[in-house]
């Protein structure tokens, strides 16, 4: 399967502060998050670029449904991208958990934002309401922290 730039921008390393060091691990959850945002601001600006170009010449209501198949679509890759952390034996997977945990509220308010923005006139609520894969992809991190939870407990 090829790489998606979700999954590309994941599984990115934090960049080494000193060339003698190597890789530092980001430690905590501001750090991590400022990280993931970091990784997600080219992704979403590119969203917001398409999201541009196609809000002039569509209908309202079909660049509501435009806008909400490029959510889906990237909320399938971040699941894809989660799943196949399960499924394999991937080194720093608890990381990559963590920055996909981080990932998807980020691409949900995006999408949110924008259609509600520039959509407020005519958007219906059920138009904001998450789409299929952002369900998945939260029931698979929200099992995978249940999974971690169990291993990690002694009692």
């Amino acid at each position: 399967m090829p790489d998606t730039n979700i999954r590309v921008a994941l599984n990115q390393p934090r960049p080494p502060s000193d060339a003698h060091t190597g890789f530092q691990q980001v430690s905590t959850t501001t750090q991590q998050r400022e990280f993931v945002e970091a990784l997600m601001r080219p992704i979403l600006a590119s969203c917001e670029d398409a999201l541009q170009a196609l809000r002039g010449p569509l209908d309202s209501r079909v660049f509501i449904a435009m806008g909400r198949a490029l959510w889906d679509c990237m909320a399938k890759d971040l699941y894809e991208f989660v799943h196949l952390l399960q499924e394999g034996n991937v080194p720093a997977a608890w990381r990559l958990r963590k920055h996909a945990e981080l990932a998807l509220p980020l691409l949900c308010e995006f999408f949110r934002g924008r259609l509600l923005a520039w959509m407020s006139g005519c958007i219906r609520d059920r138009d904001l309401e998450m789409p299929n894969h952002v369900d998945k992809a939260q029931k698979l991190l929200a099992q995978n922290n249940a999974m971690l939870n169990i291993t990690l407990n002694p009692i």
